[in-house]
């Protein structure tokens, strides 16, 4: 998996899960070309939107991720990489 498939499942992670202050952050086009960082307290993910987190990376990558492991990740770059690495 490269970097870039893998920040597109996070984005797509995100989208799903309806995670708040995704779709208006500044850092978004940066993001998705690996330029930019976006950090998860900048976001509003709450504990609905962090299991449909983990359900959509799982189905996505078949890496099983429990919603209390998304909050000690504080980037969604470095979320990115782990899923890339397969390694949570």
């Amino acid at each position: 998996m490269t970097d870039e498939q893998a920040r597109e499942i996070v984005l797509e992670a995100v989208d799903s899960a309806s995670i708040g202050g995704i779709r208006e952050h500044p850092s978004l086009p940066g993001f998705r070309q690996g330029a930019e960082d976006i950090l998860l307290s900048g976001l509003d993910v709450d504990s609905l939107a962090a299991m449909e987190f983990c359900i959509s990376i799982e189905l996505a990558t078949g890496l099983s991720i429990s919603p209390d492991e998304i909050f000690t990740v504080d980037s969604l770059l470095t979320f990115s990489d782990l899923v890339r690495k397969g390694a949570m």
